[in-house]
């Protein structure tokens, strides 16, 4: 089965920090705020207002995505799949993508696809595959629209249908 995977969906929700919002931040991520926890991880992560350190990335990123920060959550399975402060773990990685992807996040259901796909950190299923880049699609993700296409065109993961494939490569 072919599919595409790449894509960046590293933001900030603010903007580019200064190092005295990064300070607020912290201040209020040690509170317990969320989104605090979020930008301080992206800020870690990118050294931007701060130094670059991933395994604080990570510990902030963790933090926010207990409290459901569905971008968190996709953060992690980013490094554990690239290996960004961790041991690259696509298992681990996996696990993360798939519980930002059942909050509806397209960008990991397009990776949960993925997964499914190419037998990355589970089992290989061209069905489930399917299934997840369609939610992501159906949400206006073009890599996923692609890859469903492609399903579609060449029937692997569904039946063959060449004009269901000409509705996702083609809108």
């Amino acid at each position: 089965m072919s599919c595409t995977d790449s894509s960046k969906k590293e933001t900030m929700v603010t903007g580019l920090p200064t190092k005295e919002t990064v300070q607020r931040w912290l201040i209020k991520a040690e509170k317990g705020h969320a989104m605090a926890q979020y930008n301080l991880g992206i800020s870690y992560y990118k050294g931007v207002g701060i130094t670059k350190d991933w395994g604080k990335a990570l510990y902030w990123f963790k933090a926010a995505g207990e409290q459901g920060i569905v971008d968190a959550l996709y953060m992690l399975g980013m490094m554990f799949q690239f290996g960004k402060g961790v041991v690259i773990d696509v298992k681990e990685a996996f696990q993360w993508y798939y519980k930002a992807a059942e909050l509806g996040d397209a960008e990991s259901q397009y990776r949960v696809g993925n997964s499914y796909c190419m037998g990355r950190g589970i089992e290989k299923n061209a069905a489930v595959a399917v299934e997840w880049w369609r939610k992501a699609a159906e949400q206006g993700h073009a890599k996923a629209r692609h890859n469903l296409g492609v399903a579609y065109h060449r029937g692997e993961g569904v039946p063959l249908n060449k004009e269901e494939a000409e509705k996702w490569l083609n809108p």
